[in-house]
C-alpha cells in the first residue's frame, strides 16, 4: 500500500450509461496518473449503505425530484464517506477528484510539495448574484461570504489541524438536511459548514505568489460529458 491515496466517484444510473461511457478513458488516465504519483487509486462506483440510509429517512415531501438528480445527490454526499474512510486508514495524504476531472499535467502536482494542506477549490461570489450554495448559506448564516468553495477537488494531510471527518460529520450533515432540502447538494452543506465555523483561513487559498494550486481541466455538466470526445487535445496532458 502507498501511504497517499486519490479518490474517485463515477456512480450513475443503469440507464445513464451514454453519461458515463465517455467519462472512462478519463478515469482510466486518472488511476494512471496516480500510479505516476505513487499513490493508490480508489474508485467508488456504488452508494455507501450510510448515504443510502440516510436518503431514506428523509421525509420523501423534502425530496420530490426525479430519480436522476436524487442518485447525483447521493453520488455527491459519498465524498463525506471517503473523508470517513481517510481517516480510519494508515495514509497519510488523500486527493479526491470528480471522475470529470483531469490533471492539466502530470508533474503539475505532487503530493511531497504539500503538508499539512487542506484544499478545496474557491471562486469570487459575483456581488449581488449568488450561487444556490452560497444563497442558502447566507440566509441562515447572515454573513458576508467572499467565496464559494466547490466539492470536485479536495485534498487534506492527515497532520493538517483540521480533522475532516469530524467537520464533515454526518449527524452534522443530517441535521442541515432536516433544516432544508438545498442542503442535500453537498456543497451547499460544505459551503455552510465552512463559513459557520470559520474555516476559511485553515484552507490552502487557490493562487500563491501567483501560482494557482491544484490545476485541473473541467468538462462540466450531463451534456458536456455526453457530447465529450478524448481527442488529442486531451490525450496528450497524461502519458
Amino acid at each position: 500500500m502507498n501511504k497517499n491515496v486519490v479518490y474517485c466517484i463515477c456512480s450513475y444510473l443503469p440507464e445513464q450509461e451514454n453519461i458515463k461511457k465517455p467519462l472512462l478513458p478519463i478515469i482510466n488516465d486518472i488511476k494512471k496518473w496516480a500510479n505516476y504519483q505513487k499513490a493508490d487509486f480508489k474508485l467508488i462506483t456504488k452508494i455507501p449503505d450510510v448515504i443510502e440510509d440516510m436518503f431514506n429517512s428523509i421525509k420523501k415531501e423534502k425530496i420530490k425530484i426525479n430519480p436522476y438528480r436524487i442518485h447525483a445527490l447521493k453520488a455527491w454526499n459519498t465524498k463525506y464517506e471517503l473523508l470517513q474512510q481517510f481517516y480510519k486508514s494508515n495514509y497519510s495524504k488523500m486527493l479526491y477528484i470528480d471522475c470529470d476531472i483531469l490533471p492539466h499535467n502530470r508533474d503539475f502536482f505532487n503530493f511531497d510539495n504539500y503538508n499539512k494542506s487542506w484544499y478545496i477549490i474557491r471562486r469570487n461570489v459575483k456581488p449581488n448574484k449568488p450561487t444556490i450554495p452560497i444563497k442558502i448559506a447566507q440566509q441562515y448564516l447572515n454573513k458576508e461570504m467572499p467565496y464559494r468553495f466547490q466539492a470536485g477537488i479536495i485534498y487534506i494531510t492527515r497532520d493538517h489541524e483540521c480533522n475532516l471527518s469530524e467537520i464533515f460529520n454526518y449527524n452534522k450533515i443530517y441535521k442541515l438536511w432536516q433544516l432544508n432540502s438545498k442542503f442535500l447538494r453537498e456543497e451547499t452543506a460544505i459551503n455552510y459548514i465552512i463559513y459557520n465555523e470559520d474555516l476559511i483561513d485553515k484552507i490552502l487559498p487557490s493562487f500563491v505568489n501567483g501560482k494557482k494550486h491544484f490545476r485541473f481541466l473541467h468538462i462540466g455538466n450531463d451534456e458536456s460529458k455526453i457530447n465529450f470526445k478524448y481527442n488529442q487535445q486531451w490525450k496528450q496532458l497524461i502519458k
